[in-house]
């Protein structure tokens, strides 16, 4: 009597053996089963979808993919990714428009946090300038570095939604978003800027150590 390991292998090599229509199938089933138990925004705010479903068909989608045959695997994977991708755009216009919204918030959080760090920065070293000490010195030295992995995580999230959304819209809103790169690229270039001018700072000498 064949156990339910054996059973299992049997139905991986059953599903690689079918035909690419059937494959294809098979995927489009899943994916539009996938996505139809996947929690969503609805425009009115109201989150639909079961995410325990979900995690249940993709859970079932990674176990069909695995394969020793490592040609096979990446084969059948990538026919998932396409019939996710596929079910995505034809399905869910609703949900992409909501999706949009949450994008450009994280990106106006993102973009003030740029905006705050880089005036902080300027502020900090403009005081140490007027009135240089030993003491501020060395706290502006610190502030300075510290502020290096924050701005980079808000950075990178900036121009991932910048560059996102130019693939999507760049026919209609070339214009605008060439602008905005622009913007981009000089609070890019002004946060460097002062970074480093801070970073390469020699320690005062001949001041009140206590500012």
């Amino acid at each position: 009597m064949a156990n339910l390991n054996t059973i299992e292998k049997q139905h991986k090599q059953i599903f690689n053996d079918l035909s690419m229509e059937e494959k294809r199938a098979y995927y489009k089933k899943l994916s539009e089963a996938k996505y139809k138990n996947m929690p969503f925004f609805t425009v009115e705010g109201t989150l639909i979808g079961d995410l325990d479903k979900y995690n249940t068909i993709d859970k079932m989608v990674v176990e069909i993919n695995e394969d020793p045959n490592l040609e096979q695997l990446i084969f059948n994977a990538s026919l998932s990714i396409i019939s996710d991708y596929g079910t995505l755009k034809e399905k869910y216009h609703e949900e992409l428009l909501v999706a949009y919204k949450l994008y450009y918030k994280s990106l106006n959080y993102n973009l003030e946090i740029v905006d705050n760090v880089i005036y902080f920065l300027d502020s900090f070293l403009g005081v140490f300038t007027e009135e240089p000490s030993e003491l501020l010195f060395y706290v502006l030295q610190d502030v300075a570095k510290a502020t290096i992995k924050t701005y980079n995580k808000a950075i990178v999230i900036v121009n991932s939604v910048i560059n996102n959304v130019a693939v999507l819209d760049e026919e209609d809103n070339i214009e605008e978003i060439a602008i905005f790169k622009e913007l981009i690229k000089e609070k890019e270039s002004k946060y460097n800027a002062i970074l480093n001018e801070i970073l390469a700072l020699e320690e005062p000498e001949g001041v009140n150590n206590n500012g």
